[in-house]
């Protein structure tokens, strides 16, 4: 057994043992620390786990009956956790695997909740990247097309992903609660909509629109 697959053991075992602890915990610890919005810029599914079962199982089957057994608490766990914390904004990445959330099963971003923000990526064209991940769950859009962002080092590079784009959403989420902390998330959630832009030919999808967004707040003062 090489280093890889004892990581990998490792792996397994939290996911089963401690993933739906852990997120209480994480929970626990937020609401502690009064935090007001969670970038989520992660995906898990229980894909990501038959994957990593391939070299252990060979039966198809045994690993899909495995994966799930291993990814159903911690969607539970998740679902819960973020549901507990109704004063808290939850706002995730859809994926970059140009598929459907739902379909694939993605945690967070296939999750109902009202407080949980799913962002999907538009190019500078403000249309849909070819690498984003879409669907119902998916709320709002904004760029994640060649994004500067800074690295270790101080470096500045350009990434394009769902990661680039669902930080836009906490920028503005973060700027709305600035001046109007008394909004629930629910709140937030409707000020965000109210002001963005229908993205042509997909009803009920919307790039988010922060400078019209804010100014609407701070004509209301």
């Amino acid at each position: 057994m090489d280093c890889l697959e004892i990581e990998f053991d490792q792996v397994l075992f939290v996911y089963r043992h401690r993933g739906s602890a852990s997120f209480k915990q994480a929970g626990e610890y937020l609401r502690k620390a009064e935090v007001s919005i969670v970038n989520m810029s992660w995906r898990l599914s229980q894909s990501h786990f038959e994957i990593g079962l391939q070299s252990r199982l060979s039966n198809a089957e045994e690993r899909a009956e495995l994966s799930r057994e291993i990814f159903k608490p911690i969607r539970e766990g998740l679902e819960e956790t973020i549901r507990s914390a109704p004063d808290i904004l939850f706002i995730c990445g859809a994926g970059n695997e140009g598929n459907d959330v739902d379909f694939a099963g993605y945690i967070p971003a296939s999750l109902r909740l009202p407080n949980l923000i799913v962002v999907g990526a538009v190019d500078d064209q403000d249309n849909f990247s070819e690498f984003t991940s879409t669907g119902k769950n998916v709320d709002f859009y904004a760029n994640g097309y060649r994004i500067e962002s800074r690295v270790p080092g101080g470096r500045l590079m350009k990434f394009s992903g769902t990661s680039a784009a669902t930080p836009q959403v906490v920028n503005l989420a973060a700027k709305i609660l600035a001046l109007r902390p008394e909004l629930k998330p629910t709140d937030v959630i409707a000020v965000i909509r109210k002001h963005a832009d229908p993205i042509s030919n997909h009803p009920g999808r919307f790039i988010i629109h922060p400078k019209n967004t804010i100014k609407s707040l701070q004509v209301a003062e």
